[in-house]
């Protein structure tokens, strides 16, 4: 997030995995798993947001049915930058304001590339991140509309206390044909890329590595 009246810290990575392997610190184990919390990020009710057991119900059957009908499928995991740091410096009302904001502006550009019968779907995820299934999209596609989502969240000013202040997100990206694996490992990917993006300071689009068969 950018602000012109407080300077944010950098957001460390919290890397889930170990040599690309799957484990109980994986994104999916803790978002099946998420503690009773009052987390912004967790209780709110979001406009038309999945929640992750749908979301990655849906990324399973997309993945399934993009074998049988050899049709593309992407998916993308997309975190709010230093939200955490915005929180802190704004208080718990000023980041339920800011979550429902940056949710309507989600599906505000879902509804304009894609339209409202895409079957492209938004869903949580883990912390402050969100997953964005899209079936039938190839992975040149989506990344096209990750970075022109990027630039339209950082466009679109937030309204605080007379402050008008603007947020980034960091994208990352994993599809099939490409990337091997059930709709875990997928998650995985994208999930891995988002922290890569992190990690070179956020506010940026990444494709993860393309996965290598045993």
């Amino acid at each position: 997030m950018t602000t012109n009246a407080v300077s944010m810290s950098n957001q460390r990575p919290a890397w889930r995995v170990n040599s690309g392997m799957m484990s109980r610190l994986t994104g999916t184990f803790r978002a099946q798993n998420l503690p009773t919390s009052e987390s912004a990020f967790f209780n709110a009710p979001a406009l038309d947001i999945c929640d992750f057991q749908q979301t990655r119900n849906l990324i399973f059957f997309s993945i399934a049915e993009a074998f049988s009908s050899q049709t593309p499928i992407s998916l993308l995991v997309l975190t709010v930058d230093e939200f955490e740091a915005f929180e802190r410096n704004y208080g718990r009302d000023a980041a339920e304001k800011a979550r429902g904001f940056i949710e309507e502006t989600l599906c505000h550009h879902r509804e304009l590339i894609f339209g409202s019968e895409s079957g492209v779907v938004i869903g949580n995820y883990v912390e402050n991140r969100y997953l964005f299934l899209l079936p039938g999209i190839t992975g040149a596609i989506a990344e096209e509309y990750a970075e022109y989502l990027r630039k339209a969240i950082v466009a679109t000013e937030f309204d605080w206390n007379y402050r008008a202040l603007c947020f980034t997100v960091s994208i990352g990206i994993a599809y099939k044909p490409g990337h091997i694996g059930d709709q875990d490992l997928l998650i995985l990917q994208a999930d891995q890329a988002c922290d890569q993006v992190i990690a070179c300071g956020g506010n940026r689009v990444a494709v993860a590595k393309f996965t290598k068969r045993p």
